[in-house]
């Protein structure tokens, strides 16, 4: 077993509940942590028995850029759902940030934190 990461992939979206956040958008940020068995990629070389990385990061970047949510739990969702079915991996885990988000008072980023 490993883990393959993909840490702090930048985009930007039009995730969110308000009017303003929709129209306007965001800067978001995607940790992508993923379990897999990799004896067999190990052993050949093949990127074709491995788990692609350009694959995941298009997953995510469509999500992220290309549709859009109310909930970053829901965007959270669909991501693990998608991937877990395309590249057959074992456990998921996402971390996804909203930079900014616009609340009252000062912070860097809301996180959800997706795991199954």
């Amino acid at each position: 077993m490993a883990i393959l990461r993909m840490s702090k992939m930048k985009f930007y979206g039009h995730h969110g509940v308000t009017g303003e956040e929709k129209e306007k958008g965001a800067n978001y940020e995607v940790d992508c942590e993923i379990e897999t068995d990799i004896a067999k990629c190990a052993v050949s070389d093949n990127i074709d028995d491995a788990i692609n990385y350009d694959t995941v990061y298009f997953i995510v970047r469509e999500h992220m850029e290309n549709r859009r949510y109310n909930l970053l739990e829901t965007v959270g969702v669909k991501l693990k759902d998608e991937i877990k079915t395309k590249t057959g991996a074992r456990r998921i885990t996402l971390r996804i940030r909203k930079m900014g988000p616009p609340i009252e008072g000062p912070m860097d980023y809301f996180e959800v934190e997706i795991s199954e």
